[in-house]
């Protein structure tokens, strides 16, 4: 059974958020962002060989272009240098070289380490200094797409940053693996589901909003009822009536409603009753027959 975290009363609805049982892991196969994963400690992400190589986007002087420091080595040395000299000069060029075959622009990565801080609940994702990566094997890495032509560089200007947009896929991917995803469910003042629910949302805060988004929706809209109608005058009768009323209005207190907002100024009219509440049966009672017949007897 689902856990259910808060009901909250919201415009004649009330809201249940539930925990996701089978939540979607946040990653939705396109290109924009993702991350990677190395470490056979879990599962998450995806694996190497559906990604680029991260090494190719860092900046020469880190990861495995950082054997021989950040300085740009020269083209040409001294030639009076030492022979061991010039032959650590000569590897770092053609390292140099290499990475300058080798980088490419097309996203900014990060590595990270990850692992529970306090336990059970508490397993998170950090991002680690590029400088430490010859100190220690990173669990995996994280790809934001640089955007290189001028349309995309506008288009990207208005939005979020790369490190943002970093930060917003660990946090969605930290409630993930913590199981802080979320579905609402709506329901109506009599309890009956609303079967407006949704689901795979992190965070309740997030699940939240997104159910008082649709309720405020919803009670902008209107459902058909059907009355049955007591009227003593000019004579006792029965009558049916349908009437369009607010989706919020739990069917249960559409009569009282309907008596209060649009029957209240009629003194004919001295009662009403869902006709639903007249359930099918055997055998009808002449009251029932009268009704369902829109008949009416004196």
């Amino acid at each position: 059974m689902s856990y259910e975290a808060e009901r909250v009363d919201y415009k004649g609805f009330t809201i249940r958020l539930v925990n996701d049982e089978s939540p979607e892991e946040p990653d939705w196969g396109d290109d924009e962002f993702f991350l990677i994963n190395l470490s056979a400690r879990y599962t998450f992400g995806r694996g190497a060989s559906k990604a680029p190589d991260p090494e190719q986007y860092l900046p020469w002087g880190v990861g495995r272009w950082g054997e021989y420091g950040a300085e740009i080595p020269a083209k040409e040395w001294d030639k009076d240098l030492p022979e061991e000299d010039k032959w650590e000069k000569t590897e770092a060029r053609g390292l140099y070289e290499e990475w300058l075959y080798e980088h490419d622009t097309g996203y900014e990565v990060w590595p990270f380490r990850s692992g529970d801080a306090h336990g059970p609940g508490t397993w998170c994702i950090w991002v680690m200094d590029l400088e430490d990566l010859d100190r220690q094997v990173p669990d995996g890495w994280i790809f934001v797409k640089v955007h290189e032509t001028p349309m995309e560089q506008l288009a990207a200007a208005a939005g979020p940053s790369p490190e943002v947009i970093r930060d917003a896929l660990i946090e969605d991917y930290q409630k993930w693996g913590n199981g802080d995803v979320w579905g609402y469910i709506i329901e109506d003042e009599d309890g009956d589901d609303m079967e407006e629910s949704c689901w795979g949302f992190y965070g309740t805060e997030e699940c939240l909003a997104e159910a008082q988004g649709k309720v405020d929706y919803m009670v902008r809209k209107t459902k058909k009822i059907m009355l049955l109608l007591l009227r003593d005058s000019p004579s006792l009768s029965w009558e049916t009536q349908t009437l369009e009323v607010p989706l919020w209005l739990a069917d249960s207190k559409v009569p009282a409603w309907a008596m209060r907002k649009v029957f209240g100024s009629d003194p004919g009219i001295t009662g009403a009753a869902l006709i639903s509440a007249f359930a099918p049966a055997p055998e009808r009672t002449p009251i029932e027959k009268l009704a369902l017949a829109g008949g009416g007897a004196e």
